[in-house]
């Protein structure tokens, strides 16, 4: 019996082009949707533990902010286009870098 080598499967440029863009951008719409929730986690931790006002409102920043990225980018009844999914998720891991500690010093946060 003789086996046979299986060489590199030729793609077709169009196709390969494509799918690695897709591919990308659902990776970082995912990774940006878990890293907003695990932020809502922390203050939620946060917040149950000592109740301070700032933790309260980091907290619905940050599960306001994942659930757009996820409804937009993830939920089957509502899917943007990938560019649509790619600036969502960039804006809105921008707010939460901008605004967050803007809003928690506006709650007391020091």
């Amino acid at each position: 019996m003789k086996e046979q080598s299986h060489g590199p499967v030729s793609v077709k440029p169009q196709y390969a082009a494509v799918f690695s863009y897709k591919w990308c951008v659902e990776w970082f719409s995912l990774l940006a949707c878990v890293f907003l929730f695990s932020g809502f986690l922390n203050f939620l931790f946060q917040w149950l533990s000592y109740g301070k006002k700032w933790d309260l409102a980091g907290l619905i920043f940050s599960l306001a902010l994942s659930l757009l990225v996820y409804v937009t980018s993830m939920s089957k009844k509502k899917l943007a286009s990938y560019q649509a999914r790619l600036l969502i998720a960039l804006i809105s891991l921008a707010l939460w870098l901008l605004f967050l500690p803007v809003l928690m010093n506006f709650f007391g946060f020091k």
